[in-house]
């Protein structure tokens, strides 16, 4: 399936010179490239700190389950409100309420003189209520901003400058962790989303083209299921959205994989949280170079093909890192991971916001991503309590063996296989 957005062709020089004089997308990166420095050192705080602490891969795998149980809950609402409201509001006020809530975690910390798990299940879950509205408004507002044609160039580019970012961070989290302590490394993120706020209200960023309006003489919850409706309605008309919803919902079982890392780097590596902050490092370098090669890869083979060959490869590196004892090996795979799958996610991805009408763009998000992360919960939770009595490796060899399989069924599906942006 072909998506023609552009019959002009446009040199790469061209494309990211445009992209570079779009004053309201660079508001917009500098206020992602801000908020990511602290959700960085917060992330690899929380999930190290609670595995050193508690010695239970459970205790750590149920920080992700509370993460994606909001997502479940507020997804879909936060779409419908993205396409009622203004964009550019939700993202300011998120950010502020963002800033305030991730403050008091860090006091709340440094009163009580350690991570208590149940604080941190209850910060998470409030902070990740916040980010579900952000989502869907940011990802509706990306084609207006920067129109289609050069959707996945933008993308492509606002992704490896995030992940070049946090690279940075991912490095210095580590050694901040061990001298200064967690309650520095967390208080740093309220300070980044106040930042990431000021941003945001600074960029001139476009008004939706037709606000929506709630239905008229229905209670607030039909209203709401209505809309909600309409979202899917959207979604069941486009074979290749209703087929990646589905398949996102399928390899986000093996995100299971995200929590245990911790286990990994200490049980089969046998290192510390220096080993950690490497690997991770390593596929943020990974992920930097899906977003330079996502673009021109993307227009000589298609987001479908790179989508399949893509899982391919990383259900290789699952494996690979399963039986690797080395932290060198277990982070050139790491970067190996996260290429094949945020290339092939940034084109997908593009593809599917192109064909979403703009009026339905939040919606439609809200409904996807809710969807899409009904399993992780479950399958966190399971590969956690797993994971205390199997150990890791045979966590991280079925997790392989299952993107193999996706990845199979994936080029079969004519819908994937033949989908693409053609930018000429």
């Amino acid at each position: 399936m072909g998506l023609n957005i552009n019959k002009k062709t446009t040199s790469g020089g061209s494309r990211y010179r445009r992209i570079f004089q779009n004053s309201p997308l660079m508001w917009l990166w500098g206020a992602q490239s801000i908020a990511t420095i602290g959700d960085t050192f917060f992330n690899l705080s929380v999930m190290w700190v609670i595995y050193q602490q508690s010695g239970s891969a459970l205790q750590t795998a149920l920080v992700g389950v509370v993460w994606h149980v909001s997502d479940i809950i507020f997804g879909p609402i936060a779409g419908v409100y993205a396409d009622r409201w203004s964009r550019k509001k939700i993202m300011v006020v998120t950010n502020f309420l963002l800033a305030i809530v991730v403050a008091i975690f860090a006091v709340v910390i440094y009163a009580m003189g350690y991570l208590s798990p149940v604080v941190t299940y209850v910060a998470v879950f409030v902070i990740n209520c916040l980010t579900s509205f952000m989502r869907p408004a940011r990802s509706a507002i990306m084609p207006s901003i920067i129109g289609k044609e050069l959707l996945i160039t933008a993308q492509g580019f606002f992704s490896t400058v995030q992940q070049g970012i946090a690279l940075l961070a991912n490095a210095a989290a580590g050694i901040v962790i061990a001298f200064t302590g967690v309650v520095w490394a967390i208080a740093g993120n309220a300070f980044t989303f106040f930042g990431a706020a000021l941003c945001i209200l600074a960029a001139k960023l476009p008004a939706q083209a037709k606000a929506v309006a709630p239905p008229s003489g229905k209670p607030m919850r039909l209203a709401l299921f209505k809309e909600l409706g309409d979202g899917w309605r959207v979604i069941s008309e486009r074979p290749l959205i209703k087929s990646m919803v589905w398949i996102n919902l399928l390899i986000n079982v093996v995100t299971f994989t995200g929590p245990l890392y911790p286990v990994l780097v200490s049980e089969q590596l046998d290192a510390g949280p220096a080993a950690y902050g490497i690997i991770q490092a390593a596929g943020v370098v990974g992920a930097m170079l899906a977003g330079i090669l996502c673009g021109v890869i993307e227009r000589r083979f298609g987001a479908g093909k790179i989508l399949a060959f893509g899982w391919f490869f990383a259900s290789l590196a699952l494996i690979g890192m399963a039986f690797s004892t080395s932290v060198s090996v277990t982070a050139v795979l790491q970067g190996v991971l996260m290429l094949s799958v945020i290339i092939g996610n940034i084109s997908m991805g593009a593809v599917e916001v192109a064909l979403i009408p703009e009026d339905f763009r939040g919606r439609v998000v809200g409904v996807i991503s809710a969807i899409s992360v009904l399993a992780i919960p479950f399958s966190t939770f399971i590969g956690g309590l797993l994971a205390d009595i199997v150990g890791v490796v045979p966590l991280f060899v079925t997790a392989g063996i299952w993107v193999f399989g996706i990845a199979c069924y994936s080029s079969l599906n004519p819908h994937i296989r033949n989908a693409r942006i053609t930018e000429e």
